[in-house]
């Protein structure tokens, strides 16, 4: 979560281990709804894409010659 931009990981952190409401979040940051969606969409996206190049970049290679 560290290498989210701030807006995107206080958005989280409301939203998901403050579990307040979209609405709640929105209210917290002085934002709209819509927009609270947004950066939830945006931040999942980034970490799954994260979470896919570290997998990519860890992934075993495997000697595929028989024995």
């Amino acid at each position: 979560m560290d290498a989210l931009e701030t807006d995107l990981r206080d958005t989280i952190h409301l939203h998901y281990y403050q579990e307040l409401t979209l609405q709640e979040t929105a209210d917290a940051l002085g934002i709209a709804t819509s927009t609270v969606k947004y950066r939830l969409r945006q931040a999942l996206a980034e970490l799954q894409k994260n979470a896919t190049d570290d997998f990519a970049s860890t992934k075993p290679r495997f000697n595929t010659k028989a024995v």
